[in-house]
């Protein structure tokens, strides 16, 4: 089994290579600069950052892109999917799940790029994200995830980072299928992560429940519709959680600082959010640059693994509980 695996992943290793070195060779890039990540010494000094300086005043023909793309991609979840599906009989919680990750998508291309400013600047991107959320019907997290999510920027592996609450290191250590079983739980499995704290943004959230209510009353989904597409999103977050912030303790111990998260691939519709680590270290590269940087680098990690180890592996743990450089695990 190992050797099988050790083949499986000598072979993507190789083929992501040539698929990088033919990218870059389109792009005017140099191929093994990016792929050894000598630019990433400084990450402000990075390809993607360069590239996102240069662009200049077309940023904001990426952000009206990025809407458009999201546009379809909602349109998609509630309004063609389920008429396709409506065919397809008992097979139809198939599709919602597939819809849960194209949710998952437009989340990341405008609710997570709006949060850091990445579209048209913190004052605008306030309303559009909150619209982007409620159109995803999810006006819930509206008022509390731009608050949540640069806390976990801020704290990042370390304490008070919400993205690895005592709750779920706990779960973790005393039962990884727990733990498992705990993040698979659609809107739950958050509410730890918010804790005591109360709705940071008021307005926004208003805007948020008046666009759920428009876009529910347009589409209507249906209620089965939209608890299967959840558990969609929430699967891919998992997913991505069991890898990008999680390893082998031997990768921490060798590198010269900590890492503050994986680089990785097979996230469908992730556009560039598997770009993590950059992501972290320059958090206002806007998500198509960081999906174009991902396809010219190495992976550290896969999504279509990452549960597998997560739960066969005994060292894959949360960096947050990684021992320090130099330091025994």
């Amino acid at each position: 089994m190992t050797q099988v695996r050790i083949l499986c992943a000598t072979t993507y290793a190789h083929a992501r290579r040539a698929w990088a070195r033919c990218l870059a060779r389109c792009l005017g890039a140099d191929a093994d600069h990016l792929w050894h990540g000598v630019d990433l010494i400084v990450p402000g000094q990075s390809w993607e950052a360069t590239l996102t300086r240069r662009l200049g005043p077309w940023r904001v023909v990426l952000a009206l892109g990025q809407l458009m793309l999201a546009t379809v991609l909602i349109a998609t979840t509630w309004w063609w999917l389920p008429s396709l599906a409506s065919a397809a009989g008992a097979w139809w919680p198939i599709y919602a799940l597939g819809a849960g990750w194209l949710m998952h998508g437009a989340f990341i291309l405008v609710a997570h790029d709006a949060a850091h400013g990445n579209l048209f600047g913190p004052g605008v991107d306030r309303w559009v994200g909150a619209v982007a959320t409620g159109a995803l019907l999810l006006p819930f997290a509206a008022g509390t995830y731009v608050d949540l999510h640069r806390t976990h920027h801020a704290r990042a592996n370390g304490a008070g980072d919400n993205n690895w609450t005592p709750l779920r290191d706990r779960l973790y250590r005393r039962s990884r299928l727990l733990y498992v079983a705990y993040e698979l739980l659609p809107v739950i499995s958050n509410v730890d992560r918010i804790g005591a704290s109360s709705c940071k943004d008021r307005a926004a959230a208003g805007v948020a429940w008046a666009t759920a209510a428009g876009i529910g009353w347009w589409a209507a989904p249906g209620w089965a519709w939209y608890a299967v597409a959840l558990s969609g999103l929430t699967i891919a977050n998992a997913a991505r959680l069991w890898v990008e912030h999680m390893g082998e303790d031997e990768s921490a111990t060798q590198a010269s600082t900590p890492a503050v998260a994986n680089t990785y691939g097979g996230c469908v519709f992730g556009f560039g959010i598997g770009h993590h680590d950059l992501h972290h270290r320059a958090p206002w590269i806007p998500a198509p640059i960081l999906t174009i940087g991902l396809w010219l680098r190495p992976h550290q990690a896969h999504v279509a693994t990452g549960w597998w180890r997560l739960l066969t592996c005994p060292g894959w743990r949360h960096f947050s509980t990684r021992a320090a450089p130099g330091a025994s695990s």
